[in-house]
């Protein structure tokens, strides 16, 4: 038997930047929904309600000048058998990455929202490699991508992949690839940080 879905019952949003909102607005409520219920029923077997709040700051917030996202969560109830018990993920982006691209900004979020489950689920902060690890597998790594071809249907599997692997670094994954497919992946990847790739925001 399937485990109960997961619902995406709220998404808030404290976004200032123009760009941040409308590609937040842009990923289309449904299709967030439907990727971020589906990939935490299928990886995680989880039933459990999600709130994300989503907020901005400048690039003194983070711990680098390329680091584009800080996530934690909390999770809301009585008691573990409480109905109405729920996850609150709370989502700061860096607002360098209002003048990038809408496949940049929504590969930020997803990353970010999928930090915040795990540190609800597994008590593991957003910067420890376990999650990065977790990430990295096949299963999560290509539903990642999959989901970005499906909201930008351009996007090819080599930008795709880029995108998925930006922010996941510092796995061993990544260290053992060759130096040259690693100076590609990030070229291109920043091309679509900066906004030379991709979609821009009217």
């Amino acid at each position: 038997m399937e485990p109960p879905p997961v619902v995406l019952r709220d998404i808030r949003d404290s976004l200032t930047s123009a760009c941040l909102r409308q590609a937040l607005a842009e990923l289309a409520m449904g299709n967030l929904t439907n990727y971020i219920a589906d990939l935490l029923k299928t990886c995680y077997e989880s039933d459990k309600m999600v709130e994300v709040n989503f907020s901005e700051g400048p690039s003194t917030d983070f711990p680098d000048l390329f680091h584009d996202g800080i996530t934690d969560g909390t999770e809301a109830g009585d008691s573990i058998s409480d109905p109405a018990r729920f996850v609150r993920i709370n989502t700061k982006l860096n607002t360098a990455i209002a003048s990038g691209s809408k496949e940049y900004v929504s590969a930020t979020i997803i990353h970010e929202i999928i930090h915040g489950y795990y540190k609800v689920e597994y008590g593991r902060e957003s910067t420890n490699p376990w999650d990065h690890g977790q990430m990295v597998g096949d299963l999560y790594f290509n539903r990642m991508k999959y989901a970005l071809q499906e909201l930008f249907p351009g996007l090819s599997d080599i930008d795709a992949q880029a995108l998925v692997w930006i922010g996941l670094q510092d796995t061993d994954q990544y260290k053992n690839k060759p130096l040259s497919e690693k100076n590609s992946i990030e070229s291109t990847a920043l091309n679509y940080r900066v906004g030379l790739s991709g979609t821009k925001c009217n």
